[in-house]
């Protein structure tokens, strides 16, 4: 009997072991509990504009050369703000147009995906993503790389290849219902510091702001047959120094919208759409990166560092290129 005993105890001894061992082979519980919470999120909190689930797989891919052509830079998903998916369409078939855009989000439910009506043949496209205000309720301080999967239909009922669409999940702040280890601004991911370890921190932020301030330069210098560029710089090198001193005095003025403007100028389509606008002025870059209302209030702390008033603020009314 004793024998008996001493052994069951080895045996539990050694199962505690195991357990309490080295499993960093594996994905950690946080980080599948964090991904499990994200995706949910996605799932509930994001709607496509005219989209309808269909609650069967997504179809498989039937025509490789039926194409979604789209640029890489993540689109931004900011908690309460509409943000759009533009992409441009390949289709070989013109006979055969595209009538709708299939999606799915990456580690979601594969049992289901979203179907959004598109114009039947149109060469390009968009969908606006409606985000709702409580999309980060149970996820900690922290943007999220996201990935969508998108392919296009035919109204003959041809599938296109799969490409994958990347996306950014900003949450500014703890939501309600998270488990956060800590709220120290330091190493909680939340974006506020230089030194959260995302990638995406503030002061990043306005280093990015600088190289996409050049292209968008550049393109309205294009758009205006090359003429009079220095006029039309849409932010000097003072303004971002400003921009930059607004921000790390008070790093607020990094909120979602400002987020979102960055990403946005970062996109290929985004850059085109200013080279090739009717206005040419500097006044219409912030209509353009920011289509929506909503999102063009920005902190007055940013907008007053343009000097001219024009920088972040809807088109003026003109005829064309100027003179």
């Amino acid at each position: 009997m004793k024998r008996q005993w001493l052994i069951a105890a080895l045996v539990m001894l050694t199962g505690m072991a195991i357990s309490c061992g080295d499993d960093s082979g594996a994905p950690t519980d946080d980080e599948g509990e964090t991904r499990r919470r994200v995706v949910e999120a996605l799932t509930e909190g994001v709607d496509f504009e005219d989209g309808i689930t269909r609650l069967e797989p997504m179809p498989d891919t039937t025509d490789e050369d039926l194409v979604v052509d789209q640029d890489d830079a993540p689109i931004a998903l900011n908690p309460g703000l509409p943000s759009l998916l533009p992409f441009d369409i390949e289709n070989s078939d013109e006979d055969d147009p595209v009538v709708a855009t299939l999606l799915q989000f990456e580690d979601g439910d594969e049992d289901e995906h979203i179907e959004v009506e598109l114009e039947e043949g149109a060469t390009m496209a968009e969908v606006e993503l409606n985000v709702d205000d409580s999309i980060c309720d149970r996820l900690c301080a922290d943007s999220f790389a996201v990935k969508l999967i998108q392919a296009l239909k035919t109204r003959g009922g041809r599938i296109g290849a799969r490409v994958v669409r990347n996306l950014t999940l900003n949450c500014p702040e703890d939501g309600e219902d998270a488990m956060c280890e800590s709220a120290d601004p330091g190493g909680d991911g939340d974006g506020d510091t230089g030194g959260d370890g995302d990638g995406d921190g503030v002061i990043d932020l306005v280093d990015d702001l600088a190289g996409v301030s050049i292209e968008v330069n550049d393109a309205l210098c294009q758009c205006n047959n090359n003429l009079n560029c220095a006029q039309l710089r849409w932010l000097t090198t003072a303004e971002r120094d400003c921009v930059r001193a607004a921000i790390e005095a008070d790093s607020a003025n990094a909120d979602a919208n400002f987020r979102m403007l960055i990403q946005n100028l970062k996109m290929t389509t985004t850059i085109n759409a200013i080279a090739t606008s009717s206005t040419c002025d500097a006044a219409g870059v912030l209509a353009i990166a920011l289509p929506m209302p909503a999102q063009q209030e920005l902190p007055e702390d940013i907008l007053a560092c343009d000097e001219d008033m024009n920088t972040f603020y809807p088109p003026a009314a003109t005829d064309g290129p100027m003179p």
